[in-house]
């Protein structure tokens, strides 16, 4: 959404407005009653700690995303879907 590709091309340079869609989005799904996980990683630290041996920054991100939200589930004791 935010690098502008695809469909949100249109939205390129207009910034506050692509804000404000993911803002709302976000209320919506608050609002819902869904849970959203979100992880990240830093990849300059990834790589000084790992060298050669790093893992791909997406890859690790999911999998601690996919790990919190087994957590969640095993916690409340329910299913997900992903």
């Amino acid at each position: 959404m935010f690098q502008y590709k695809d469909d949100w091309k249109c939205m390129k340079g207009m910034h506050r407005q692509s804000a404000g869609i993911y803002r709302a989005a976000m209320r919506i799904l608050a609002d819902s009653g869904a849970r959203l996980v979100i992880r990240g990683v830093h990849v300059g630290q990834l790589q000084e700690r790992y060298r050669e041996h790093a893992h791909n920054p997406h890859q690790v991100s999911l999998q601690h995303c996919l790990e919190r939200v087994n957590m969640i589930a095993e916690q409340e004791r329910d299913d997900v879907s992903i």
